[in-house]
C-alpha cells in the first residue's frame, strides 16, 4: 500500500471548511495539551483536532512561539511550519495541570480594548482654567463681561482683573467715606 503525502493546499482547504464554524472556546491550555499529546503538528492539523479555523490555530501557535512555549521549524517535505512544545511549554502545561481548569476571561478580553476610566475627579489632560463672569480693572476703571476667558489681565494696561463690577467697588468706597 502506497501512502501519499498530502499537500499544503489540501490541508488549508480542509481547514478552511472549519472557517465558518461556530466560535470556539479554545484556550492556551488546549493547544499546549494537544501539542504535548502529538509531539509535533502543523497549524492545519491543530485546526482539525481542536475544531477551530486554520487562522485561529495558526495565530495561537505563533503566539506560543513568541512566548517561547513552542518552537517551529519548516518541514521540507510539506513546505509548512511544524510546531512542538519547548521546555517552557511543558512547564506551563504542568502549571495549568496543577492549577486545574481555567475559565476563559470573556469579560476582560472584550473590555481590554477600552481605555480604563480615570478615577472620579482625575482628568486625563490638564486644561487651563476658564473664567466667566463680570470682572473689572482697578487701574483703568473698566468693566468686562468674560465668557470662557483664559487670561485675567486687562486689555488696556495689562494689569490683573478683579472679580465683580465697578458698582460694587464704588459702593464699598462710599461706605468707607461715611
Amino acid at each position: 500500500m502506497i501512502h501519499r503525502s498530502r499537500s499544503h493546499t489540501e490541508y488549508r482547504a480542509e481547514a478552511r471548511a472549519v472557517l465558518f464554524a461556530e466560535p470556539s472556546r479554545m484556550t492556551k491550555r488546549d493547544v499546549l495539551v494537544y501539542l504535548a499529546d502529538v509531539g509535533e503538528a502543523d497549524a492545519a492539523e491543530m485546526a482539525r483536532a481542536l475544531g477551530v479555523p486554520y487562522a485561529t490555530s495558526a495565530m495561537a501557535a505563533l503566539r506560543l512561539v513568541r512566548q517561547h512555549l513552542a518552537s517551529r521549524a519548516v518541514d521540507p517535505d510539506r513546505a509548512l511550519y511544524i510546531y512542538q512544545l519547548t521546555d517552557q511549554g511543558h512547564a506551563r502545561l504542568r502549571f495549568f495541570e496543577d492549577e486545574g481548569p481555567t475559565q476563559p476571561r470573556q469579560s476582560e478580553a472584550s473590555a481590554s480594548w477600552r481605555h480604563p476610566l480615570p478615577a472620579k475627579g482625575v482628568h486625563l489632560m490638564k486644561r487651563k482654567k476658564l473664567h466667566t463672569g463680570t470682572y473689572h480693572c482697578p487701574a483703568c476703571f473698566i468693566e468686562l463681561d468674560l465668557v470662557a476667558e483664559e487670561s485675567l489681565k486687562c486689555d488696556q494696561c495689562g494689569g490683573p482683573l478683579a472679580t465683580g463690577n465697578l458698582d460694587e467697588v464704588w459702593a464699598d468706597d462710599e461706605g468707607d467715606e461715611g
